[in-house]
């Protein structure tokens, strides 16, 4: 019986390197991108990979004019509040007493029995 290798039967993974980064971008990119999450961690991990390979694939130009002239600064054309005010709510406590929810319903105050949950009488 002949041997099989089992990276042959099984392909091992291949990191997606879809702007073809050399080795050293790619840990230029690591690096920046570790050095991002630690100065925004409320951003979600996809939108500063987003930014990077924006920034990195984007000319100097460009960026600077972006930067400059505040043009991605303020409120965007997906963040239009759509909708009214809210004036007043009633917020409700979802855990109730089983024992305040019934009575008076099924007559838990002495008039009659609660209903069998397994359906016994």
């Amino acid at each position: 019986m002949s041997e099989v290798c089992i990276d042959e039967v099984i392909p091992r993974h291949k990191e997606d390197n879809p702007y073809n980064y050399s080795n050293l971008e790619k840990a230029e990119r690591s690096k920046a991108i570790k050095d991002m999450m630690k100065d925004y961690p409320h951003l979600p991990p996809a939108w500063i990979d987003m930014v990077y390979d924006y920034w990195k694939q984007t000319p100097e130009e460009e960026v600077n004019e972006i930067i400059n002239s505040g043009k991605w600064e303020g409120k965007g054309m997906f963040s239009k509040a759509k909708g009214g005010v809210i004036n007043c709510m009633t917020v409700e406590d979802p855990v109730v007493d089983l024992k305040d929810r019934y009575i008076g319903v099924y007559g838990l105050d002495g008039e009659a029995d609660p209903p069998d949950p397994s359906g016994n009488q």
